[in-house]
């Protein structure tokens, strides 16, 4: 019986350590995905301080946010198409746009342009 309950709490503490880690990115957004993964490579060698996915989280949620505003519906279908690997020439600009902003304003949506 004691075995029993040892192996199920083991299991549950275990079970609910890899859902945290599942939740440190707290969103399944590409867009955000993405920026984050971005983000984790271009600080990757700070000293000193571990750097987490969700230290980016707000501010790559901010940025898709802020991409979706400024893309026509013509660039969002052709980020979404099956097979998209590569990103298209006008995406390094909307991206460079949205970074801009969220750094300004973290809270942003959009500014009128």
């Amino acid at each position: 019986m004691t075995r029993l309950f040892i192996s199920t709490l083991l299991t549950s503490t275990v079970a609910l350590w890899v859902s945290g880690i599942a939740f440190a990115i707290p969103s399944n957004d590409p867009l955000v995905q993405a920026c984050i993964n971005q983000q984790l490579r271009n600080h990757q060698n700070i000293k000193n301080k571990r750097i987490e996915p969700g230290d980016f989280s707000n501010h790559c949620t901010c940025v898709a946010r802020v991409m979706r505003n400024l893309a026509n519906d013509q660039q969002l279908s052709e980020l979404n198409s099956p097979g998209h690997q590569t990103k298209p020439e006008w995406f390094t600009e909307i991206e460079r746009s949205a970074q801009k902003q969220c750094m300004i304003d973290p809270q942003s949506k959009l500014q009128s342009t």
